[in-house]
């Protein structure tokens, strides 16, 4: 605890976890730690009657720091308003994590924080994930965290931070709690009884007789222990007037956040707040000027647990009459408790306070208050409404089981209607994202047939969402069977026949019609159904920029993916940023920055641990082996080619096998090791049209196989593939497969080489990679031939644009051959080593938010970390780059320094030529 205090105040995060079962001492090592000089202190307290409060334990934590609020980015601003004040509209989990960060990182900035949060497994589960967030991304802040958790609960708090278990005391020392006048015999008997829990021991001295704790008495048996000490407060709650018992169970139903409560519902019941004070004098309760309280959760949790069931229901009334009009989530939290029977009144208060949750947290937010309306609800269409309700927001809050529950249950009612329609369509999402979706196709093409003619807008939701889990393992010709006739369903919403159009476009680019994207935006322009499409359905909307890449058209795809980014970062929603990272990625791996690539798929795998991959881990893996592949990484390559591996193996994803087997190819080849390579390339031969797979864009494997077979001396095999690669490029018109196709045919000798060479540059300005790969066979044939001259040429260009994109082993490959040219010294500044290589993936990610000219509170808001971490970071940077400020940063990346070769050239360039008939 000292070490994790001492490292706050010089400036280092840090979180400490403690566990242990009741009484053993969290809370007074966490008391130790509040009592430190020179914090502040944030603390809140999970209360299990507040565990399905939406946001209950982070409003009490946060509350002190709404003076903050209006330093915060905008984006931030409006989510902090949502929370604290039930308004601006709704946010998700991810979003507040991110707000909750910067509130945090503030505070620290006036001086060291302490943030104390006892009983954690009580905590609420959004406030959970939000603080599961949030402290997983402290870094130089000034911020120490402590949980109290019992052993064996939930953790809805959770983090890789350090855990210390305590455990009981020894015989010794417990014997030194009880004291001298404790006889040595007894005080074994107790240490056995307790486990030397100390709170145990403590209430054990105090029940006991002198005589038992002398030995002149025999110990009852069994000891009044319950749980760990809790049942020994019995007894001096049995002492108390009656009164004041029903105070005390009051004031435990109302927990930390109801204190505001009390006056109003005592007075309901006609006490008084003086009717505490026997239970002050006995050391149970503490009233010392601010609202009651208790010294620990234990005697909270007995205080309410000795009171008689209608005793604890008429304090749940009292604080429900209390709270109405003040409160909806607690008015409703007390309504239901002090209920038994199904209640239509009941029924909307939870509605009410789902929708307040909602308002604050996002849709997910209010599930346990739609569950709760659903099962207090009188038998009924009502009730099957409000079940689908539920089932809806547990879906989007990942608890399946329970949205699988309510579902089951409204089917099994046999009424037909827009209810059974919705359950449907919830029963079919369940499928499609639980796993095991190729099993379950029947079954959902069936339920498609249903909702059909009643419900067309629902038949073509679950159409799109198996359209994309089908297109993520490969069954591209599926996707078009399903796709298609939706496409002629009496569609009301635009948005969804947009969606509709653009998963049928997707499912044909991929199958080698790179114009179908085309027809889509001229049925359904983005421009004018992209907003809407964003914030109803941005998953699925994201996916667009993919398919303008894999259609070449790299600007639309460019622009498209940047609005994406834009969007999300703008809105503090760090659960929508791991797709569209992913696949900007992706496009410029095509044009050529391999600098930003692994920015962007750093940032999307450091994510994508907190906010869910989906079905993205694998293809994020095999991109990021591909890079490194490129970058002549081979211990990065090979460590995210197995994770990729691993991770579709698991999701059923055969084409990431061919991403896989790609960047493992590619690896080899950069090292010359033909005949490794050919043999990872050639495992692409049987998976080349998985489902329909026909552009070779998606998966750019084939000209590097052709080379890898000739480096090996597999001439007639390099041929066979080549006539496959040129008969795709005839066939759909691909300006990649026309240029690489030209290359391998040149490297295969055909006497018109040097025309196929420079008829392949041609289409390859906004293709480094691939134009730096055409000038290095160039110019080795070149010079094989002995035109000295012209090779030099070509292979110093193939160098540098090597060297500037970060491709290492081919940059060393060219300067190889211009010294076999007679160059004594190949290269320049950038063929060298680059201390950009050495930049953490959150430092270049740091870096290239700076040279944009952001702030550091800016980048901050940004990249989801503090201003504290960017300001470590770009000290860091600094040093490693030899920079001293902002402006020589900007200098660099303004010069291609950290990348974005080729970006401009990809925007600018016109689309690609219609395919040849």
């Amino acid at each position: 605890m000292d070490a994790l205090l001492a490292d706050a105040r010089r400036g280092h995060a840090g979180v400490l976890e403690i566990v242990g079962e009741p009484g053993i001492g969290k809370t007074a090592l966490s008391g130790y730690a509040v009592a430190a000089p020179g914090m502040t202190v944030l603390h809140a307290l999970g209360v299990q009657g507040e565990a399905r409060l939406p946001l209950a334990a982070l409003d009490e934590l946060l509350r002190p720091l709404r003076g903050d609020v209006a330093e915060l980015a905008p984006g931030q601003q409006a989510v902090a308003r949502a929370l604290f004040a039930g308004g601006g509209g709704a946010v998700d989990r991810y979003a507040l994590g991110a707000t909750t960060l910067s509130l945090l990182a503030m505070a620290a900035e006036k001086g060291p924080l302490l943030v104390v949060i006892d009983d954690s497994h009580w905590v609420d589960e959004l406030s959970g994930a939000v603080l599961s967030f949030a402290l997983r991304r402290l870094g130089a802040d000034a911020v120490a965290v402590v949980l109290c958790r019992r052993s064996g609960q939930r953790r809805p708090v959770d983090g890789p931070w350090q855990e210390l278990t305590l455990g009981g005391l020894d015989a010794g020392e417990a014997a030194t709690l009880l004291g001298a006048d404790v006889a040595p015999s007894v005080a074994v008997d107790l240490h056995a009884a307790t486990g030397g829990n100390p709170l145990a021991l403590r209430e054990l001295r105090r029940t006991l007789t002198a005589d038992q704790l002398s030995g002149r008495a025999e110990l009852p048996d069994p000891l009044p222990l319950g749980e760990r000490g809790t049942a020994v407060f019995g007894r001096r709650f049995t002492e108390l007037p009656d009164a004041t018992r029903r105070a005390l169970t009051v004031v435990a139903a109302a927990g930390a956040g109801g204190a505001g409560l009390l006056g109003a519902a005592l007075t309901d019941l006609g006490l008084a707040p003086g009717d505490l004070e026997p239970a002050e004098r006995a050391g149970l309760v503490v009233l010392d000027g601010t609202a009651p309280r208790f010294p620990h959760p234990l005697i909270r949790a007995a205080a309410f647990a000795t009171a008689a069931p209608s005793v604890r229901r008429q304090a749940h009334h009292a604080l429900a009459v209390a709270s109405a009009g003040v409160d909806v989530q607690r008015h409703a939290l007390h309504l239901a408790a002090s209920t038994v029977v199904a209640s239509e009144d009941v029924a909307v208060a939870l509605e009410r306070a789902a929708e307040d949750a909602e308002q604050r947290g996002g849709p997910a937010a209010g599930a346990a208050a739609r569950a709760g309306a659903a099962s207090l609800s009188p038998d009924g269409p009502a009730r099957d409404g409000r079940r689908v309700r539920a089932a809806e927001a547990y879906l989007l809050a990942g608890r399946r089981d329970d949205a699988d529950r309510l579902v089951a249950e409204v089917l099994a009612t046999g009424r037909s209607g827009p209810d059974r329609w919705r359950a449907l369509a919830v029963r079919a999402s369940l499928a499609i994202w639980t796993g095991g979706v190729l099993a379950a196709v029947p079954m959902l093409q069936s339920t498609i047939d249903e909702l059909a003619d009643g419900a067309p807008d629902l038949a073509a939701l679950v159409g799109v969402q198996l359209a994309v889990i089908l297109s993520s393992v490969g069954r591209l010709r599926d996707v078009l069977g399903i796709i298609g006739p939706i496409r002629a369903l009496a569609i009301t919403d635009p948005v969804i026949a947009y969606l509709v159009e653009n998963r049928y476009a997707a499912a044909e680019v991929w199958c080698g019609n790179l114009q179908a994207q085309d027809e889509a935006e001229r049925r359904y322009p983005r421009a004018v159904h992209g907003p809407a499409a964003r914030r109803r359905f941005p998953m699925h909307d994201q996916l667009t920029a993919q398919t303008w890449t894999l259609a070449e058209r790299f600007g639309l795809a460019h622009a498209a993916v940047e609005e994406d980014l834009a969007a999300a970062r703008r809105s503090a929603a760090p659960a929508m940023l791991p797709m569209p990272l992913m696949l900007r990625a992706d496009l410029f791996l095509h044009i050529g920055d391999l600098v930003r690539v692994r920015a962007d798929l750093d940032e999307a795998l450091d994510l994508g641990v907190q906010v869910g991959f989906g079905g993205l881990i694998g293809y994020t893996h095999a991109l990021r082996a591909r890079v490194a592949a490129m970058e002549g990484d081979e211990p990065a390559s090979r460590l995210h080619a197995d994770e990729a591996l691993s991770a579709s193996r698991i999701a059923g994803q055969r084409p990431v096998e061919l991403y896989r087997n790609l960047a493992l190819g590619l690896l080899d080849l950069g090292a010359g090791r033909h005949a490794a390579a050919a043999e990872h390339l050639g495992a692409n031969v049987p998976l080349r049209e998985l489902g329909g797979l026909a552009n070779p864009v998606a998966i750019p494997w084939q000209a590097d196989h052709i080379e890898a077979l000739h480096g090996a001396g597999r001439l007639d095999e390099a041929r066979d593939a080549l006539s496959v690669l040129e008969g795709t490029a005839t066939r759909i018109g691909s300006r990649w497969a026309r240029s690489t196709g030209r290359r391998c045919r040149a490297l295969l000798g055909d006497d018109a080489w040097p025309e196929l060479y420079a008829a392949a540059l041609a289409e390859q300005d906004d293709l480094p990679f691939e134009r730096g790969r055409t000038l290095l066979l160039w110019g080795t044939h070149l010079r094989r031939t002995r035109q000295i001259r012209t090779a030099r040429e070509r292979l110093a260009a193939a160098a540098e644009t090597f060297g500037r994109i970060g491709a290492s082993p081919w940059a060393e490959r060219a300067r190889a051959e211009l010294r076999a040219a007679g160059v004594r010294s190949p290269g320049s500044p950038r063929a060298a080593t680059s201390p950009v290589s050495s930049l953490t993936g959150q430092e270049l990610r740091v870096c290239l938010a700076v040279a944009d000219g952001a702030t550091n509170r800016e980048v901050a808001a940004t990249l989801f970390v503090s201003p504290k971490t960017v300001e470590y970071h770009l000290g860091r940077v600094f040093t490693k780059l030899g920079m001293t400020n902002r402006a020589q940063l900007a200098r660099l990346v303004a010069g291609g320094g950290l990348g974005q070769t080729g970006a401009r050239a990809a925007v600018n360039r016109p689309p690609p030529s219609p395919a040849t008939p």
